[in-house]
């Protein structure tokens, strides 16, 4: 259904909220194979028509003793499908989400998210924040 929707729109970005809700009309052994297929017809339809592609996945909430979130990419549901055919990875980490108003030091880290890019098959991981207006949401 994806495909034949996105030949009628030629989008330039396809944008896929929450990986753990993209489903095959096809059947598979597993969730797993099912994902990793998924995965695969996208790759293979974004690079047939020179297109980005997007997707979201949900996180595992994870707290250290103090209560200041760290994610890892092993965080992420379904990571090591992710993992594999993915070339670039960012987690998003908005702390007030978490209840986080200040960072270990005690600095008030309200409204800022940090960025992790973990995985980037083009050049070197980074790591930055941005801040995020709840009221019209973006992140600047």
């Amino acid at each position: 259904e994806l495909i034949t929707r996105f030949k009628i729109n030629q989008s330039e970005v396809i944008y896929i909220d929450k990986f753990q809700g993209l489903f095959s009309q096809k059947t598979h052994e597993n969730r797993k194979e099912e994902l990793a297929f998924i995965i695969r017809e996208l790759k293979q339809l974004i690079t047939q028509h020179k297109t980005s592609l997007i997707i979201s996945s949900s996180a595992n909430k994870v707290k250290k003793p103090l209560g200041f979130l760290e994610q890892q990419l092993s965080d992420l549901r379904d990571y090591g499908i992710l993992e594999e055919m993915a070339d670039n990875i960012l987690l998003f980490t908005r702390y007030e989400y978490y209840g986080i108003q200040e960072d270990e030091e005690g600095n008030n880290i309200n409204g800022l998210t940090n960025v992790k890019h973990l995985k980037n098959r083009f050049g070197q991981p980074a790591e930055f924040e941005l801040n995020f207006n709840k009221k019209i949401p973006y992140f600047k």
